[in-house]
């Protein structure tokens, strides 16, 4: 049988959020976030946005942190934080070699 992906060949890439947008568009090599980098970006500006609000006495709702990939998307740096790395499934090269597809 095969052999289970090793983590340690993956671990660079379970810190990466490809773009929504660059994935839904179809973009060959899509954009992705830095998980950390974003989350210290969010930290730093929700530090900031709340100083400002208590200076001026301010008590809407709070704006959102909006990134921008290299292809230009803007998204929100909350839904770059809640997404999940989702892996593309790889067939079984059995069902492959006997014409039986993924699911068998």
């Amino acid at each position: 049988r095969g052999e289970a992906a090793d983590p340690s060949a993956v671990r660079d890439v379970l810190p990466r959020v490809p773009c929504s947008q660059c994935v839904s568009a179809g973009v060959l090599e899509p954009h992705a976030f830095d998980r950390e980098e974003t989350q210290r970006e969010l930290e730093q500006w929700r530090k900031t946005v709340l100083a400002t609000r208590q200076q001026a006495g301010d008590d809407t709702d709070e704006p959102e942190l909006t990134l921008q990939c290299s292809e230009g998307h803007r998204v929100k740096a909350s839904e770059v934080l809640s997404r999940s790395v989702i892996f593309d499934s790889i067939p079984c090269p059995q069902c492959v070699r006997h014409n039986q597809g993924v699911w068998g």
